[in-house]
């Protein structure tokens, strides 16, 4: 029978063991769970960069566009000058395809004004006339209209 009890020092033995490799468990643990603690601050600041980069470019991407529209406008302003009325429409077209696809950030102060420059462009229409004079006032007027769109953009951050 005293074969199988453990002797006094094997006992000891086994609870150090056991204590030890619970040790090293429970700081396996605490390593595991701590691991990315040093990376979650580059991590935010990495996400607010990329979310800066992107309103950055949809902020430019919009400016590009009414520039489009713009020279589109001019061009349809010296088409009319020149009595290519064909080519007129055909600028005036593009420059509301131009328009329409300006996307401007919520909260944008110029959104009133590109709905009022959409609806201008949309209902301008170029026809053959002997008095060019109003058609041309319609197509100059939207022209500053759009070039006071781009001139409100948002200065980007300086980096």
């Amino acid at each position: 029978m005293s074969d199988s009890l453990p002797a006094p020092g094997s006992r000891s033995m086994l609870i150090r063991i056991g204590l030890a490799a619970l040790v090293a468990v429970l700081l396996f643990g605490a390593g595991y769970l701590t691991r990315d603690l040093p990376a979650r601050g580059e991590l935010a600041e990495a996400r607010a960069a990329r979310d800066a980069a992107e309103s950055d470019r949809q902020a430019r991407t919009a400016d590009n566009q009414l520039l489009t529209a713009n020279v589109w406008v001019y061009r349809a302003a010296a088409a009319l000058d020149d009595r290519n009325f064909g080519v007129a429409n055909d600028a005036m077209n593009a420059a509301v395809g131009a328009l329409e696809a300006v996307t401007l950030a919520e909260g944008d102060p110029r959104a009133a004004g590109l709905a009022e420059a959409v609806a201008a462009a949309r209902a301008l229409d170029i026809s053959v006339a002997t008095n060019l004079e109003p058609q041309r006032e319609a197509v100059l007027a939207l022209a500053r209209r759009v070039t006071q769109l781009t001139e409100q953009a948002p200065a980007p951050d300086a980096a």
